[in-house]
C-alpha cells in the first residue's frame, strides 16, 4: 500500500489533485471536533453535614467532541460537624451518556485558616446529569470563601 504522498505525486491532473484536496478538506472537517462553549445554572437537591442555601456561580463548560471540562463555585453554606462524611450534589450543564458514567472532579472548600479537599463522582441512581462533591470535613462553621469545584466527563 502506497503512502499518501506516493499517491499525491502519482496525481499528475491538476484536476485529480483538486479532487483529492477536496475530498481531504471534507474529511478533515468531518473529523473535526465540535467545540461547544456555555454557562449554566446548577441546582442542587441533596447535602449532608451542610447548612444553609447553596449559591452557585462561575458556572462555565467547554463540550469538546464527546468531553465535557466544567467550573462553578458554591457559596452560602457552613458545615455543621467536623470529621463527618460531607456532600452536596449539582446538575451538570450537559447529560451524561448514562446514570454511571465517569465523571471526575475535585474541589477546594477553605473557610480562610482551614482547607479541605474534595472529589466529585457520579451522583448515582438514575440520574445522568448530577455530579457529588464530596469530603471530609476538617472544621465546623462558614465556608467563608466559595467552594471552587472544576472536572470533566464523557457525554
Amino acid at each position: 500500500m502506497p503512502f499518501p504522498s506516493e499517491l499525491i505525486e502519482r496525481l499528475s491532473d491538476a484536476g485529480a489533485r483538486r479532487e483529492l484536496g477536496r475530498l481531504l478538506d471534507a474529511w478533515a472537517g468531518a473529523a473535526a471536533f465540535k467545540v461547544e462553549r456555555g454557562e449554566w445554572t446548577p441546582t442542587s437537591d441533596s447535602q449532608n453535614n451542610l447548612t444553609g442555601t447553596p449559591t452557585f456561580a462561575n458556572a462555565k463548560y467547554a463540550q469538546i467532541g464527546g468531553l465535557v471540562v466544567y467550573q462553578l463555585t458554591i457559596a452560602g453554606l457552613s458545615l455543621t460537624a467536623s470529621g463527618a462524611r460531607t456532600f452536596i450534589n449539582f446538575t451538570l450543564p450537559l447529560p451524561t451518556l448514562g446514570s454511571l458514567d465517569l465523571i471526575v472532579g475535585s474541589g477546594v472548600i477553605d473557610n480562610g485558616t482551614t482547607t479541605a479537599i474534595a472529589a466529585v463522582r457520579d451522583a448515582g441512581g438514575s440520574s445522568s446529569d448530577k455530579a457529588l462533591l464530596f469530603f471530609m470535613s476538617n472544621f465546623t462553621g462558614s465556608i467563608s470563601n466559595p467552594i471552587q469545584i472544576h472536572g470533566f466527563y464523557l457525554r
